[in-house]
């Protein structure tokens, strides 16, 4: 049986993702994404091009000026991860075939429409260099925690439902002003989803980067919902630490996010639940230094 799924796996060809991004795009793709790929039976090439709170106007300005200052992050289909720094947005681009590039804002942005004026010349200028056949997507990113001290909070009055609400508007705006994009992850639609929950109004670490057991687990399957265009439903695999309950909840955010990814959905636990907590499978960790 493992011959037969390494012969199918090896056969198949994978599908090939950049992410233009940041430390938001590290708490998604880098940490889950890769092994809820392998375990639904599919091959994926996974790349996260990282600056750290890299804005539009930024990844605009480090393409034009071909600067240095990425560190490219590629997650092969078997999980081996490979680093590479002082990269620069170009070279990423024509590294590899791209089935499909994501953009983004820098969470301080996120919900600042004037912010977002770049985003058209960015996109022009990757599709020039990629071509016509990758699909780009809009990844949507999250709230900050209600207690968060993070400098751009005061943005929003320090209140996370107004920010959550910003960003949904930008994320509506940025779809319809820009039809090269074809497509939505509505990461911040499902965290915030996920916040109406037993598991709590926060999901992160410090205040804005995802907490790395259940909050970066929810915006991998939402990844995985959009890429495979199916939710990620295997309860066999849990971060160290998460419960059963809790991977039901945050697969049901991301599923919930991906059906209605402009509103706040209520996730509950199913009145009834008698499959047994299975143990956790361990995960594809790449630490951000």
């Amino acid at each position: 049986m493992f011959l037969v799924f390494a012969l199918c796996s090896f056969a198949a060809k994978p599908l090939k993702v950049l992410a233009i991004g940041n430390s938001f795009s590290e708490d998604a793709t880098e940490q889950y994404l890769s092994t809820l790929a392998l375990m639904g039976g599919h091959d994926l090439l996974i790349c996260n091009l990282y600056y750290p709170g890299c804005s539009i106007d930024q990844h605009w300005e480090h393409l034009s000026k071909k600067k240095p200052v990425y560190s490219y992050r590629k997650i092969t289909i078997d999980g081996h991860v490979e680093r590479h720094e002082r990269h620069t947005l170009d070279a990423a681009l024509r590294d590899e075939d791209w089935d499909i590039i994501t953009f983004q804002q820098g969470s301080a942005y996120s919900g600042v429409w004037s912010a977002y004026r770049k985003l058209p010349g960015l996109i022009k200028m990757v599709r020039g260099i990629v071509g016509p056949h990758p699909v780009f997507y809009w990844h949507q990113t999250w709230a900050y925690a209600p207690n968060s001290t993070h400098e751009a909070f005061k943005t929003y009055k320090h209140d996370q439902i107004k920010m959550f609400d910003a960003i949904v508007e930008c994320t509506k705006k940025v779809l319809a002003s820009n039809p090269e994009l074809k497509g939505l992850i509505p990461c911040g639609t499902a965290i915030q989803d996920a916040r109406t929950s037993e598991l709590g109004p926060d999901l992160t670490r410090d205040g804005y980067h995802l907490d790395k057991g259940v909050g970066r687990y929810i915006a991998s399957c939402t990844w995985y919902a959009v890429l495979f265009s199916q939710p990620f439903t295997l309860s066999s695999f849990l971060p160290q630490g998460m419960t059963y309950d809790q991977g039901v909840l945050a697969r049901e955010a991301a599923t919930a996010a991906v059906i209605h990814p402009y509103r706040i959905t209520s996730i509950t636990l199913p009145t009834a639940n008698p499959t047994p907590e299975p143990s956790p499978t361990p995960a594809i960790t790449l630490q951000p230094k």
